[in-house]
């Protein structure tokens, strides 16, 4: 009886190392763009990531985890992946122990203090390869049938699974079946294709995990993790806004996409703008314009035209869940102060089509821009918008039914 007792508390001890790795947080959100789940709930900033916990992004958005050993995990858009391990002892660094698991997609890893002091100790798989690191920023894909490793500064080793690489394993798996990439080779990547038998270096090019799914606004640049990084909604909103008034640290004048389209991600989260002091100018499907509440509007003298700096259009067809992309040339807007008018034109191109478009409105008093509407008989598309707090920019978003079951929608902003 006292050897059974004694077997079931040697078990139970050797268990609680596992139980408290289970418990163990392993890191905190910092930054969510677009549709991001944790454990099958929506992510939010703040957001402690468990051991265990599944983390989802949506097409067209990324969420950011900042580990506690000061590191990062970023997911770019269609990823899926787990934390499978995160056990951090401060006092033996060789006890610690951190492996994840990038189902699909594309994952980027900036290795923490626990990860250098004990590299030995870290793993990531993917469904067909196991990937350590010699002290590392890398970014990687996979799928279901093949992954690949590219390099932003220190090295990684990658091996295929085998029987004696097993996924359940901890730390890189080394021999002849492994092969190792440093940062100095930035033209090259680390493929792995299921049934292989070892790695193989390809060119990196289009392949490039950076190229299937780009860096979103605000991702760290190439750099050591312990360095501080502010990802807060404010600084979200710097890398997010488009030109300012000359002299102004804050925009008057916030736009872009609220929502991902044509595989491009959103620029902003219009929640956290919010937040952050800007009110909803005008909404137009995935296009957004907010304003900064605080930064009033005064009307100007006379009349002022404004040049188009850039724009944003797309292309729907009725029954076709697919956008066509479309440009938009010989921009026109002159705002008239003196009896609170404006008038507006451009030309959407997509393929061999172009419309050309055009609208009168009204100026209000708070700088609103308030189309006639494309059946007044004065305008053949809508337009609302607001002009900057100094009137030195204005920005609208636009839509017109422009052939039967088409219709274009868009977004211009404009400067004096």
């Amino acid at each position: 009886m006292r050897t059974l007792f004694v077997a079931i508390s040697l078990l139970a001890g050797s268990l609680l190392p596992a139980a408290s790795a289970l418990a163990e947080t392993a890191g905190e959100i910092v930054f969510v763009l677009g549709q991001a789940r944790i454990s099958g709930q929506a992510a939010k900033n703040g957001q402690e990531v468990k051991v265990g916990d599944r983390l989802e992004t949506q097409e067209g958005s990324y969420l950011y985890v900042k580990t506690k050993d000061k590191g990062f995990l970023i997911l770019r858009p269609n990823t899926e992946a787990r934390v499978e391990a995160y056990f951090v002892d401060e006092q033996t660094p060789a006890n610690n122990r951190i492996r994840y698991e990038l189902k699909q997609g594309v994952a980027r890893v900036i290795s923490g203090e626990a990860v250098k002091a004990a590299r030995q100790n870290f793993r990531l798989n993917t469904p067909v390869a196991a990937i350590g690191v010699r002290g590392t920023d890398f970014t990687v894909f996979t799928d279901a049938a093949v992954s690949r490793v590219s390099v932003t500064s220190g090295g990684v080793i990658v091996a295929p699974f085998s029987a004696s690489c097993a996924p359940e394993g901890g730390g890189p798996c080394e021999g002849l079946s492994s092969l190792e990439l440093y940062a100095g080779r930035a033209d090259k990547l680390i493929q792995v294709s299921r049934g292989d038998t070892a790695p193989r270096l390809i060119e990196s090019g289009t392949m490039a995990p950076d190229k299937i799914a780009p860096p979103g606004k605000g991702e760290p640049g190439k750099l050591d993790a312990g360095a501080a990084i502010d990802l807060a909604p404010t600084k979200n909103l710097e890398s997010a806004a488009r030109p300012t008034d000359p002299g102004n640290t804050r925009p008057s004048i916030v736009w872009g996409r609220w929502q991902p389209v044509l595989n491009q991600p959103p620029e902003f989260v219009l929640a956290e703008l919010q937040k952050a002091g800007y009110g909803l100018a005008a909404l137009s499907g995935p296009y957004a314009i907010l304003k900064d509440r605080d930064s009033g509007w005064r009307p100007a003298q006379g009349s002022i035209g404004f040049a188009l700096q850039s724009a944003q259009a797309v292309v729907h067809r009725d029954g076709n869940p697919n956008l066509t992309p479309a440009a938009v040339e010989n921009g026109r807007l002159q705002v008239n102060f003196t009896n609170s008018t404006f008038a507006t034109s451009l030309d959407v191109v997509t393929g061999d089509q172009r419309y050309n478009l055009y609208s009168t409105g009204a100026v209000l008093g708070n700088g609103t821009l308030e189309g006639a509407g494309q059946f007044s008989g004065r305008a053949n598309m809508n337009v609302n918008g607001v002009l900057g707090a100094t009137n030195a920019e204005a920005a609208y978003v636009f839509s017109a039914g422009v052939a039967p079951s088409q219709t274009v929608s868009g977004i211009t902003h404009w400067r004096r």
